[in-house]
């Protein structure tokens, strides 16, 4: 990908954005219209274990006039029982060994569904045909989606109660999936010519395993994150400084804030174009 460098490098992108190609609500052509209309210069699509939205996201980039669009994916990986997530960019799509990966992985998140909904009709959540229906329909389907429809079936009130009483570890209708491990999905994005990047380790609750991360050949780290804080954001940073890693940062948008489903602007958390011009002259 080529980044015109006599843009203003002050512009923003933000590097961490979901589609309805995983569990956004907007699709990959509608999110690059709406980054649009909020200012930004530009956005990574980084759906969750998923290419499925990048070309759609890439052609409507192409029709704005300097529009910055990074093809990426969040992968899940798991250590110790802490969820870590890896964000990898400029992935080959092409890439036969990732491809059947993802293809594994999006196998065991239909899965995953199945036995999510079996666990809460166990405990007498009825599901409507129509609620089914439209669950089966999603290619690459995830708790949240399971959430949207709780709420809907007026289960729950708020996504976030869906997650604290149904679908959280621990929880009656929580049901573990398939996830890689952080070595695994790094090696994964490696192969297939990426650049991974490890996201929001606020998230990650544990400096120690942080540091303990920094043993893998990440290439950047999520600095700028809407829950981190300050202190937060300093502390990534030296270790950015401390490994030579790229610092990004990203909203981690899903829907508009007044869809109630997540509060996360998009642009929220952006950075400058300079940080994706580095990036990808890399490569």
């Amino acid at each position: 990908m080529h980044i015109n460098l006599a843009l203003d490098l002050n512009l923003k992108i933000d590097l961490h954005t979901h589609s309805s190609a995983s569990d956004g609500t907007l699709s990959p052509r509608s999110l690059i219209q709406y980054a649009a209309k909020h200012g930004l210069s530009g956005i990574a699509l980084t759906d969750h274990d998923t290419l499925a939205g990048l070309s759609e996201a890439e052609f409507e980039a192409k029709k704005i006039n300097n529009f910055v669009f990074v093809p990426g994916i969040e992968l899940s990986t798991e250590h110790r029982n802490i969820e870590i997530h890896i964000l990898g960019y400029h992935i080959n799509l092409k890439d036969e060994t990732f491809r059947k990966k993802i293809a594994i992985i999006n196998d065991a998140r239909i899965n995953r569904l199945n036995q999510m909904i079996s666990k809460l009709q166990n405990i007498g959540i009825e599901f409507n045909k129509d609620i089914i229906e439209n669950l089966e329909k999603i290619k690459n389907p995830g708790r949240l989606h399971l959430a949207r429809a709780l709420k809907e079936m007026k289960v729950v009130s708020t996504i976030d109660e869906a997650f604290q009483k149904y679908l959280s570890r621990g929880s009656p209708g929580y049901y573990p999936r398939f996830k890689l491990t952080p070595d695994e999905a790094i090696n994964l994005i490696r192969m297939a010519n990426g650049i991974p990047v490890l996201a929001h380790p606020g998230l990650i609750k544990s400096d120690e395993l942080v540091s303990y991360l920094m043993k893998y050949p990440f290439e950047g780290i999520e600095v700028y994150y809407p829950s981190h804080s300050k202190a937060d954001i300093q502390k990534y940073t030296s270790i950015a400084q401390k490994h030579g890693l790229f610092i990004t940062g990203g909203s981690d948008f899903h829907a508009p804030p007044e869809s109630g489903i997540r509060n996360n602007s998009i642009g929220h958390c952006s950075v400058s174009i300079s940080s994706v011009s580095k990036m990808i002259t890399k490569k």
